[in-house]
């Protein structure tokens, strides 16, 4: 119904009905496109980049994705879909868009919806992680670097 929505408010504000609204159709097109190998870069770059990468920047997420993983078996069908709904997104995006997402910023902007999406298996993750020491210690170090580097980038 989203979709169908969105179709339809772009055909009447921008009189195309695509998924593309104001913008051109590079998007579309890139989903398209078979070269594997730009795909797989931007992903990196989407999770690595020092000044973009999810992971780059906040590390901690890898924590509690580990700690959803591990509690997968147990995640009520809602959460996991959400879960694997927002990771379909992310690689979708990715597909879509160059994984910087814009300039004159530092941080991620894909990967936003796919967390939200995400939130409660991150959260069952955590619950996990929590039961650790070592691994509430690595959380902790790793939150502790995330605020830090926005700080550093931000000051």
């Amino acid at each position: 119904m989203g979709l169908v929505a969105a179709i339809s408010y772009n055909s009447v504000v921008f009189g195309s009905s695509s998924v593309s609204g104001g913008y051109g159709t590079g998007a579309v097109d890139n989903t398209r496109d078979t070269d594997i190998v730009g795909y797989l870069n931007n992903i990196r770059g989407g999770l690595l980049d020092p000044t973009r990468g999810l992971l780059a920047l906040s590390p901690w997420i890898a924590l509690v994705t580990a700690g959803a993983a591990a509690m997968r078996k147990r995640l009520p069908p809602a959460i996991l879909g959400g879960a694997i709904g927002g990771l379909v997104y992310l690689l979708l995006q990715w597909k879509a868009n160059r994984f910087s997402g814009g300039s004159n910023f530092v941080g991620y902007r894909y990967p936003l919806e796919a967390l939200a999406a995400a939130a409660p298996a991150l959260m069952v993750g955590w619950l996990w992680i929590k039961r650790y020491r070592p691994a509430r210690l690595l959380l902790l170090y790793s939150a502790t670097y995330s605020v830090a580097i926005y700080a550093a980038f931000t000051l």
